[in-house]
């Protein structure tokens, strides 16, 4: 987390911009999720894992959107937190063993739901 708050500040990117980086990280984790789980349970642990981690940095960005004083800024990363929270269901820890999951279109609604809100940042 450390390393990404360090990346954040190096790339002076606008808030459009860490919309549409949060974006693409909900994106890659539902591929990573497509590719990890099958019929509600984990079939490739490592690529869960995977989709587990970069919905947690997800997470993180979303807090510090949400947390700014920029009302704009403020209420997208509201909107992504909420978005991420329907997916809490479908990533449920780092090794979720003998637990039933939801399917990858869980983490793909999400992104939708953030991409949506995205539109309004400039």
């Amino acid at each position: 987390m450390t390393k990404v708050e360090e990346a954040r500040g190096a790339a002076h990117a606008g808030t459009a911009g860490e919309a549409q980086a949060l974006l693409t990280l909900v994106r890659t984790a539902a591929e990573q999720y497509h590719e990890g789980v099958a019929g509600g349970a984990v079939t490739e642990l490592h690529e869960y894992q995977d989709a587990w981690g970069f919905a947690q940095v997800g997470r993180a960005m979303a807090d510090h959107m949400a947390a700014e004083s920029d009302d704009s800024e403020k209420a997208f990363g509201k909107k992504a937190l909420a978005a991420l929270d329907e997916i809490a269901a479908a990533l449920l820890g780092v090794s979720p063993k003998g637990q039933s999951l939801g399917d990858a279109g869980m983490v793909l609604a999400a992104a939708a739901k953030i991409e949506l809100a995205a539109y309004r940042l400039k």
